[in-house]
This record gives structure tokens, C-alpha cells and sequence, in this order.
């Protein structure tokens, strides 16, 4: 069953690039605290964050707390500090593209000529890109 409420938020999330806090406890926000057949739980309560909050070295865990008379069950976002674990994998952001200079680097990268298979091809020209997106990134962000 299609669901457009749903749909409208992911899409949302999608164009705002925004990530989906996922609880390190506990699965549901939600139940309809009835038991047998008729019963429901659901994650309705959620945080959402901006994938930038992981470019400034933050971690963001969701905890489901337990609930008392309510139907819905608290939720704690916590931010701290994020240990060293690598590099921060890259992570394209639809606002570049309003950007000036995006499309002149997309251009030109994929303008090189890579030799090989068509995925070898792709695959070298997606990592080429990858690399000089994110050196433009840097500089454009002093």
C-alpha cells in the first residue's frame, strides 16, 4: 500500500539531505497498547539530522526511552564528539549543483579519458569526480 505522507517525508529528507537517526535501543515509538491481534507498535517519532552534522566530527545516537501512560515512548537524541574512525565517506549534496564551478568540474572530469571496460570507465571517472568534488568543496568552503 502506497503511502504519500510517507512518501513526501522521504522525498523531503532526500532534497534536504537529511539522515535518519536510527535508535541504538529499542525498535517503536508507538504502540495502540492493545493486546492480542488488534495489537500495533510503529516508529513514529524520529530525529532528523543534516549530514553535515557528521562533517563536524559529531556522532548523533537516538535512545528509545521507556514510556509510562502515554501510547508513545520518549525519545533522546544525544551528539558527542565522534572517536576517530577514518575518513568520512563521501557524501554528494544536491546543493552543489546551484553552485558555481560545479558543472564546469563535472565537465571536465568527465571529459577524461579513461581506458578500459565501460564499467571499468565509469567506475574510474565516478572516483575521479569523487576526488575533485571533493577538493572544490574544501576550497570553496575558507
Amino acid at each position: 500500500m502506497r503511502d504519500p505522507a510517507r512518501e513526501w517525508v522521504e522525498d523531503l529528507a532526500s532534497a534536504w539531505d537529511l539522515l535518519d537517526i536510527k535508535p541504538v535501543k529499542g525498535c517503536y515509538t508507538w504502540t495502540n497498547k492493545r493486546i492480542g491481534p488488534g495489537h500495533i507498535v510503529a516508529r513514529l517519532d524520529r530525529f532528523l539530522v543534516q549530514s553535515s552534522l557528521l562533517l563536524l566530527g559529531l556522532e548523533a545516537k537516538a535512545k528509545i526511552l521507556p514510556h509510562s501512560v502515554s501510547d508513545h515512548k520518549p525519545i533522546r537524541l544525544e551528539i558527542k564528539k565522534d572517536q576517530v574512525r577514518g575518513p568520512i565517506p563521501f557524501r554528494f549534496n544536491p546543493n552543489w549543483i546551484n553552485d558555481k564551478g560545479f558543472i564546469d568540474i563535472v565537465t571536465k572530469v568527465w571529459a577524461t579519458t579513461v581506458q578500459g571496460s565501460t564499467f571499468y570507465v565509469w567506475e574510474g571517472k565516478i572516483k575521479r569526480l569523487k576526488f575533485a568534488l571533493k577538493l572544490w568543496k574544501r576550497a570553496n568552503q575558507a
